[in-house]
């Protein structure tokens, strides 16, 4: 996790000139394959913790929501910000 802000700034400096729509195709394509993955789990998987030894003392259910539905809404509403400073 301590890695995480400059694996940020790195795919920040990568992809900061791209347009929108390679932006949003490459988006939908990443979260059709989380959800291939999360899907393929059993629900005793995704949420019996230490179920996993590297998931530690948390489940994987719990990584799957940190990693799409609450990283969609942090960028959502960065997003929105951003939108607003276009009109």
């Amino acid at each position: 996790w301590a890695e995480t802000p400059a694996l940020n700034q790195e795919i920040y400096e990568k992809t900061r000139d791209d347009d929108f729509q390679a932006v949003a195709k490459r988006f939908h394509s990443s979260h059709g394959r989380v959800r291939q993955v999360v899907e393929s789990y059993s629900d005793e998987d995704l949420f019996t913790k230490k179920r996993f030894a590297w998931t530690g003392s948390t489940s994987i259910g719990s990584y799957a929501v940190s990693a799409t539905s609450s990283h969609y809404e942090w960028a959502r509403k960065l997003i929105a910000k951003y939108a607003k400073t276009l009109s």
